[in-house]
């Protein structure tokens, strides 16, 4: 383990890098104002943040913090990687910000007002971004050369079913359960493996928060993870996933798998229970959580 690093920028986001053992952590406070925000909306910045930036709950806390988990083995970019987690936490924090809420009280729908926080062009730090980054030198790699997805699945030991649009679907292996993988390709060969858990209709607010609360620990918990939230056929479907912005290399996409696997084995039964209400409602108090509204 090397002694964190803190990067900051104009904005007064300060990240911190660690190198843990074979990945470099990086992490962030939210404001005030953020930290306050329900579960449930962490849920939906999360989905719609970029690459690896997600919001996550420790076990023993009680507040959103900012989260990204870049591996660093062979074949890996890890300084870009690092610096595309970095841009993705800065608009994520951005888009938690008061000014975004702000936009949704000035008669703007709240998801046009976030999508608009969020595409905001962020100024550059790279070189600072860089100078962190440098806490090992050696991880950085080559990146891969291009090729199809199919094939850099199977490069990770990972058998697969064609689907539409270039998809692919792969059963994680759970014991006991069956979750199925969706690996979808994205912009500059990058690339969303995303685990649908459950679909929530019209549920109570307390259900909403104690998946949310739930699904935002196992987050911080299993490396390279994000928790999300879309709507989806009239429902909203909830989600563990990995997102990869730009060149996906096989080594990211075994660990994508790998710890997608771990994530369902940890909440995939759990998130059901989680729809009865009593069960919601106590598990929010021994988590000592709140609920305000969530929809």
């Amino acid at each position: 383990m090397t002694t964190p690093t803190a990067v900051s920028d104009e904005q007064r986001l300060d990240i911190v890098v660690e190198r843990l053992g074979d990945w470099l952590v990086l992490s962030g406070e939210l404001s005030d104002a953020a930290r306050s925000r329900s579960s449930w909306d962490a849920l939906r910045r999360t989905a719609a943040s970029p690459g690896l930036a997600k919001l996550v709950i420790a076990p023993s806390a009680r507040t959103l913090v900012l989260r990204a988990d870049v591996p660093t083995e062979d074949g890996i970019d890890v300084a870009a990687r690092a610096r595309e987690a970095r841009e993705g936490m800065k608009r994520l924090a951005e888009g938690c910000d008061d000014r975004a809420e702000a936009l949704s009280h000035n008669g703007t729908d709240d998801g046009a007002a976030f999508d608009k926080a969020q595409a905001k062009e962020a100024p550059s730090s790279t070189r600072t971004v860089d100078d962190a980054i440098k806490i090992d030198d050696t991880v950085e790699a080559d990146r891969a050369p291009e090729t199809g997805l199919g094939a850099l699945v199977a490069e990770a030991g990972w058998a697969f079913v064609q689907r539409a649009a270039g998809r692919l679907a792969i059963d994680l292996g759970v014991p006991g359960q069956f979750h199925q993988a969706i690996v979808e390709p994205r912009n500059a060969g990058g690339c969303r493996v995303r685990v649908e858990l459950a679909r929530l209709g019209d549920v109570a607010d307390e259900t909403r928060a104690a998946v949310a609360v739930l699904l935002l620990t196992v987050a911080h918990v299993v490396r390279f993870v994000r928790a999300g939230a879309d709507p989806l056929d009239g429902a909203t479907a909830v989600f563990v996933e990995a997102n990869i912005e730009s060149a996906a290399t096989s080594p990211e996409i075994h660990h994508a798998l790998s710890a997608l696997s771990v994530a369902c084995r940890m909440a995939g039964r759990e998130v059901k229970a989680l729809m009865d209400l009593d069960l919601a409602r106590s598990y929010l108090a021994a988590r000592g959580w709140a609920v305000s509204c969530t929809r």
